[in-house]
């Protein structure tokens, strides 16, 4: 009977006992804690990196749009200048080419012709690029590297990136794509749209090239 007593007063004292109860709540939540602060220091890089990359594109095909850039090498150096910061130049896609006219569906302007009621409907705009409903990103993603992320049927016109400065007066679109390594593991957040825990930042910049001297835009 003294033994059972005693276990009933240590059983007690051990319920009553708050040591070490902070520790114990802690390591119970600390995982999911971590996982969500290190994903929105992971979603902060992620928003910083793409706003540099954007900008970097648009401030560099102002220069492709003069002139003043005439070679791959002189718009990967120029984006490159702007952009080592935060990403390794070394794996930044670039891409120039041009567009058939400034539409919203996508980068080739390969439709096929609207009929005379139909270019009433749309505003006059006559034809309609392949990636039509994807946007412009979308129909890139499609021409750059194939189906997939583009959206559409999955078949997508790939043939990887190129580099077309265009003639004076020519519709043009300058594109950087990098494949950014997501640190944190893929737990359903969103992050990733690649395999391998990746995502593909993307930024583009529609223009007209400088028409030359007595040369109608």
């Amino acid at each position: 009977m003294r033994g059972l007593k005693q276990f009933r007063d240590m059983f007690a004292a051990f319920r009553q006992a708050t040591k070490g109860a902070t520790a114990v709540e802690f390591a119970l939540i600390a995982v999911p804690f971590l996982m969500l602060l290190f994903s929105i220091m992971e979603v902060a890089f992620i928003f910083f990196a793409t706003t540099v990359i954007e900008n970097a594109v648009v401030a560099t095909s102002r220069q492709l749009r003069v002139g003043t850039i005439q070679t791959e090498a002189q718009f990967r150096d120029a984006l490159c200048d702007r952009v080592r910061v935060v990403v390794n130049c070394d794996d930044l896609i670039v891409d120039v080419r041009g567009l058939e006219e400034f539409i919203e569906d996508g980068p080739d302007g390969g439709g096929e012709e609207e009929s005379a009621g139909d270019d009433d409907d749309d505003g006059g705009k006559g034809k309609k690029g392949k990636g039509q409903g994807k946007g412009l990103v979308g129909g890139l993603l499609d021409v750059i590297i194939g189906g997939g992320d583009g959206g559409g049927d999955g078949g997508g016109s790939g043939g990887g990136p190129q580099f077309d400065r265009g003639a004076p007066g020519d519709i043009m679109v300058a594109s950087a794509l990098y494949e950014w390594q997501v640190i944190v593991p893929d737990i359903g957040l969103g992050l990733t749209n690649m395999s391998g825990n990746r995502r593909l930042v993307i930024a583009s910049s529609a223009y007209r090239n400088e028409p030359e001297s007595g040369v109608e835009p």
